[in-house]
């Protein structure tokens, strides 16, 4: 997922939904999280590899990179064949396309207009540890004040470094090449998933990421780890290896943030393989199992063929 937050980035977002340890803290707000140490299941369809070749009917449609929306040194060093085959494509599509007059949209959307105030949402010690992490990100308490839930909570689920990340390398090098672009999504609809939410929902994320927030940057190198290995197997086990006693927040964010955005992509990337060569770069995430982006196109009669 991509959104312009502070910069064009967002990581592979279902990973950082409970991804984080428990901050020293003796509030009752915050929730001790369960770690399911055996957290092995069977081999996920599409768990290993990073680069897909597509063909139709024995015909050439494209190719389908999986992604980690990072600016980590290893990740922005593309493979050979990634680039080959984004040199022989005709047509580049990505999750979002930035723009820069819907990310002065979306920036304006990230807060209260109406009086309401974050530290009226959200328990008082929450408030000021929120206030103290997003300083890091460049955000004054006045700002944080006046920001939606949701905002602060994507903003601090993410790297602090705002480097340029590998899905705008690789819409780079496209533009660069020549290729047509195209985005499967706009920011807004990455966006209201999270927006939409009631504010006690926003709330709760808010304050579990908040109280477990610690551990974070480990948590990335080792899904960094799992995406530079290009095994897609562990990385969609690690998303699911922790849980709290009630999920029912990450349930719905979950079913919206893969499974619903898996088939709108679907339906997005057949309007662009139809002729020609296209090359594809969405989140990891959404390549693996049987929902995931490659199986749906396995069940429309499309061959997948691993390169990378």
């Amino acid at each position: 997922m991509m959104m312009n937050i502070r910069r064009n980035s967002v990581s592979v977002l279902i990973i950082s939904l409970v991804l984080f340890s428990p901050l020293v803290s003796g509030e009752v707000l915050c929730r001790p999280y369960q770690i399911l140490q055996d957290n092995v299941s069977e081999a996920v369809k599409y768990g290993s590899g990073l680069l897909w070749k597509l063909s139709y009917d024995g015909s050439p449609a494209g190719y389908i990179f999986g992604t980690i929306h990072i600016d980590d040194e290893a990740v922005l060093n593309i493979p050979e064949p990634v680039l080959r085959s984004l040199q022989i494509s005709d047509t580049f599509v990505m999750e979002v396309v930035p723009d820069p007059a819907e990310a002065l949209v979306m920036s304006r959307s990230m807060f209260f207009m109406d009086g309401t105030r974050l530290d009226e949402l959200v328990n008082q010690d929450i408030f000021n540890e929120t206030t103290q992490i997003l300083e890091d990100y460049g955000f004054t308490r006045d700002i944080v004040t006046v920001m939606k839930p949701w905002a602060a909570y994507i903003v601090m689920s993410y790297p602090k470094n705002s480097g340029e990340i590998l899905d705008l390398k690789l819409l780079q090098l496209a533009r660069s090449n020549g290729a047509n672009v195209f985005g499967l999504e706009t920011a807004m609809e990455q966006v209201n998933i999270f927006a939409k939410l009631s504010l006690d929902d926003q709330a709760r994320i808010l304050t579990d990421v908040v109280c477990h927030y610690d551990n974070t940057r480990s948590d990335f190198s080792e899904i960094t780890e799992h995406y530079l290995n290009r095994d897609l197997d562990s990385l969609y086990s690690f998303s699911k290896r922790y849980t709290f006693n009630d999920d029912s927040v990450y349930e719905k964010i979950t079913e919206k943030l893969i499974d619903q955005r898996n088939n709108k992509m679907v339906e997005r990337i057949l309007q662009h393989i139809q002729s020609g060569v296209t090359f594809i770069a969405v989140g990891a995430l959404h390549l693996p199992g049987e929902n995931g982006i490659l199986n749906q196109l396995e069940s429309m009669n499309y061959q997948i063929d691993r390169v990378y």
